[in-house]
């Protein structure tokens, strides 16, 4: 098994034995306001990797798992720790400098949107049919949970608490932030290698003519 495989495979199980504890890590791990004020910032991160109950858990992991199975090969695995990493921070931010009433979040699903428009852009190219009508879909829920009367507790039977539909928001937001920069970069490095490949040739060609001078 190649070793990206292997580490979201670690990953699932990790999420997935939280989620089993939930009541004993979730004091200790979930975004929480009040604790965050306390300088307990490791709660920026780790909040994303709780869930409110078991049922929360598997809904997470299971698309989590569709996504890595898709797209865990479109970028390398120190390029998937970063996204992760940058998007667990910019979801948690905005959600403590947008979200003023919110006191307290837990769930994978706002990173998940980040990271599905992360694979799904990324990927396009090799199946643009599934790839669009998925980033369509993902695009309409975004917006449409957005609307004015949309109902947040559409699943509280399921995972027991109202969902908070601006962690979607800003996880789809930060992914396409991401990209953007992530693009950027690859044209700055192709650029660089272009303008090196350019000098090369004539400093060969000037070391010619001394040699023959």
């Amino acid at each position: 098994m190649p070793l990206i495989r292997r580490f979201f495979l670690i990953f699932i199980i990790l999420i997935f034995l939280l989620g089993l504890a939930h009541e004993i890590v979730n004091p200790y791990l979930s975004w929480d306001r009040g604790a965050l004020l306390q300088f307990q910032w490791w709660r920026l991160l780790t909040g994303h990797l709780v869930h409110n109950n078991f049922q929360h858990m598997i809904m997470n992991v299971s698309v989590f798992a569709f996504a890595a199975y898709l797209y865990g090969r479109c970028f390398s695995l120190l390029t998937w720790l970063l996204f992760f990493v940058a998007l667990c921070l910019s979801n948690s931010l905005a959600l403590f400098l947008l979200n003023s009433n919110l006191e307290n979040y837990v769930g994978l699903s706002g990173v998940m949107y980040g990271i599905l428009v992360l694979g799904l852009v990324k990927s396009f190219p090799a199946s643009k049919m599934m790839n669009g009508l998925i980033l369509i879909f993902i695009t309409g829920k975004v917006i449409w949970e957005q609307l004015p009367g949309f109902d947040a507790l559409y699943m509280h039977e399921q995972i027991g608490t109202a969902v908070i539909v601006d962690a979607h928001l800003y996880g789809f937001l930060c992914g396409g932030v991401l990209l953007a920069v992530y693009f950027l970069l690859l044209v700055l490095s192709d650029k660089k290698k272009a303008d090196s490949n350019d000098v090369l040739p004539e400093l060969t060609l000037s070391g010619d003519k001394e040699s023959e001078n």
